[in-house]
């Protein structure tokens, strides 16, 4: 199959998330195109910024010879797939989840639904740095309007999340039972936690 065309690529429609932005304004997030995500100030920035960031992804990835995803249609997943493993995670996996009283398909759901987890951990730190990068903007506006001296420096502080794994999470929808992966969200100060 041949490839398609930058333009044909750029008239495809792709979905998009709004979420508000607790500090003000929008972030927006297309999940088909990985790392594709723009901020809006207002209501009425929405649909211009977003295509905006949806133009420049496509265009940078095409130009990059990559691959551009197709969009996914939200309506064709049913929530069942088939899904081919050795015997012995398959052991491995009934056991284990015999052990922690929930049948077989609640545990793996739940091992997947873990390990993706990560991923919107990433998208909260991604949201977090372009906050900050907004704020050292807007920073820098208005000390162009007030004529004052604002340097941007490299922050003092810095995150760091761990995920520390044990052998089982809890089921979805259930409470820890002493297993699962923890998770530990740390700001630092000059070397010290804050």
């Amino acid at each position: 199959m041949a490839r398609k065309t930058l333009q044909e690529y750029l008239d495809t429609p792709y979905p998009y998330t709004v979420e508000p932005d607790p500090e003000g304004g929008f972030v927006v997030i297309f999940p088909d195109l990985p790392g594709c995500a723009t901020v809006a100030e207002t209501p009425e920035e929405i649909h211009p910024m977003a295509e905006e960031a949806r133009r420049l992804w496509i265009e940078t990835v095409y130009e990059e010879g990559m691959d551009v995803p197709e969009p996914l249609l939200r309506a064709q997943y049913s929530g069942r797939f088939v899904l081919r493993m050795p015997r012995s995670l398959h052991r491995r996996l009934a056991e284990a989840a015999r052990r922690n009283g929930v049948s077989l398909n609640t545990y793996t759901v739940a091992l997947i639904e873990r390990a993706l987890g990560s991923t919107a951990k990433d998208q909260r730190l991604e949201r977090i740095e372009r906050r900050l990068e907004r704020i050292e903007r807007r920073l820098v506006d208005l000390s162009t309007r007030f004529d004052l001296d604002v340097r941007v420096k490299e922050s003092p502080f810095r995150v760091e999340w761990e995920t520390t794994p044990d052998a089982s999470p809890a089921p979805v929808g259930e409470p820890e039972r002493g297993s699962g992966q923890r998770d530990r969200f740390t700001l630092i100060k000059g070397g010290v936690a804050a």
